[in-house]
């Protein structure tokens, strides 16, 4: 399916979904990594000009054009280049690093929670 066909059923399901909890388990992470992670791709198109790059781009639409996407999270988890990226904007940055751990570490505690509780773990 064709990509923003895919953002406007996430927008759907993120703001009308009849659970709650799944609606924040799934659905509002999946659309909250789209913008993170096409910003990051932009950013890293001036800096990287390789085949990395690519790589990542391509990647990350072919994710987002499935049909019916349950797990964009994990699927972009292996867009291994996408790291290499954003390691390179927070080279420099030792705060923003500092509390996108700690950030990341509450959100996996979390996520271990909910995992342990039966939750839409996705």
């Amino acid at each position: 399916m064709w990509f923003p066909k895919v953002l406007a059923y996430l927008v759907k399901n993120a703001f009308t979904w009849h659970n709650v909890v799944t609606r924040w388990e799934m659905w509002i992470p999946e659309l909250v990594l789209f913008p993170v992670f096409a910003l990051l791709l932009w950013k890293s198109c001036k800096k990287h000009q390789s085949m990395f790059t690519l790589y990542a781009f391509v990647y990350f639409i072919l994710n987002y054009c499935l049909s019916w996407l349950l797990s964009a999270g994990r699927y972009l988890s292996c867009a291994v280049p996408c790291f290499f990226f954003a390691a390179d904007e927070l080279e420099e940055k030792p705060r923003l690093t500092a509390a996108l751990t700690v950030g990341m570490t509450v959100l996996q505690c979390i996520l271990c929670y909910r995992y342990f509780c039966w939750g839409q773990v996705m």
